[in-house]
């Protein structure tokens, strides 16, 4: 999306990748819904809830996140985007 909608060079912008990597890393699937992810200059951002957009007070590129997870939902095969995968099977108990 980036470089096709933007022209913005990644390769340029690798380390704020690698470190956002990291930080998604960390935080569940759901958790991202109805957020979206703020790039500031000098390789800052920040994920921020949608009602606080409004509160971004520096020149920003804001990509709203909730259509990009309901891509990665249908890539994955759920027929409705989803909350959070079980962490276990569910199994029979005899």
């Amino acid at each position: 999306m980036f470089k096709e909608t933007f022209h913005i060079e990644l390769q340029a912008q690798r380390d704020l990748f690698a470190a956002l990597a990291q930080r998604l890393e960390k935080r569940p699937f759901h958790a991202l819904r109805g957020s979206a992810l703020v790039l500031q200059a000098g390789a800052q951002y920040d994920i921020v809830p949608l009602p606080e957009i409004r509160t971004v007070d520096t020149d920003s590129l804001i990509i709203r996140l909730d259509p990009h997870l309901d891509a990665l939902s249908t890539d994955f095969g759920f027929v409705e985007p989803t909350g959070q995968l079980p962490l276990f099977a569910a199994m029979a108990v005899r």
